[in-house]
């Protein structure tokens, strides 16, 4: 009778067994995955891919926040991180960083017969300091006639040089048009009260504008005095 009544219950713990073990499979797991949390590493002063690893290695995402100018670093250098250094964080969740982007070129734009203060405001707006020379030259007084660096030129530093005419009473060096748009000079011939005529060389279609007609020839020609105290006519042949 012993005997029959342990085998009953034998076989009632056999029976029990599996779903034992799958409630305690459970509640390990549980245990474990919550254990797993971890300090989030430093990444600030790697660079790019470097940063992938270190991540990588601590089964951790990467998210580009943001692309911040920085002249003294190299490019693609973590500068910032969130979560932070030493946070808590868990497993498969994203880090977002922040890294280092060199600053775009500078270059110099034409600022040829430009008078001096819409010279400086346009540097000014690009972050450009202007110094000012004034020279003797044929021109009306606050023109801007050469600059340094020079038109097209990549600045390598903040600093610009603008020459400035002194001016003179009324006498003007007539400018070289040649290979010049006739939109681009059309500032220049404002500034004097020049009175242009426009020769085109070829038939014009309907609906024509000039804003793609280069000068080929011109009169009076480039280095002629002329007398800015007079109507001046310019004839411009395109």
């Amino acid at each position: 009778m012993i005997q029959k009544i342990s085998s009953s219950r034998l076989g009632y713990f056999l029976w029990l067994l599996p779903f034992v073990g799958f409630a305690s499979g459970y509640v390990l797991a549980t245990y474990l995955l919550h254990k797993t949390d971890l300090e989030t590493p430093s990444v600030i002063g790697k660079s790019l891919s470097v940063c992938a690893q270190i991540l990588s290695q601590h089964r951790l995402g990467l998210r580009l926040l943001e692309q911040r100018e920085d002249a003294l670093l190299p490019e693609s250098t973590v500068i910032d991180q969130i979560p932070h250094p030493t946070q808590r964080i868990r497993p498969n969740q994203n880090v977002f960083i922040t890294i280092s982007t060199k600053q775009k070129p500078i270059i110099m734009p034409d600022l040829w017969t430009k008078r001096a203060k819409e010279a400086t405001d346009e540097l000014a707006k690009m972050g450009l300091q202007v110094q000012p020379v004034y020279i003797n030259a044929p021109y009306p007084k606050g023109l801007c006639i050469a600059q340094h660096p020079s038109l097209g030129h990549e600045l390598g530093d903040k600093n610009v040089l603008i020459y400035l005419s002194q001016g003179n009473k009324t006498l003007f060096i007539m400018p070289d048009c040649k290979n010049r748009y006739i939109k681009d000079i059309e500032d220049l011939l404002y500034r004097y009260d020049v009175r242009a005529e426009i020769i085109h060389s070829q038939p014009l279609p309907e609906k024509h504008s000039c804003d793609q007609c280069k000068i080929i020839n011109q009169h009076p020609a480039a280095g002629a005095i002329v007398d800015l105290s007079k109507t001046l006519h310019v004839q411009l042949e395109v």
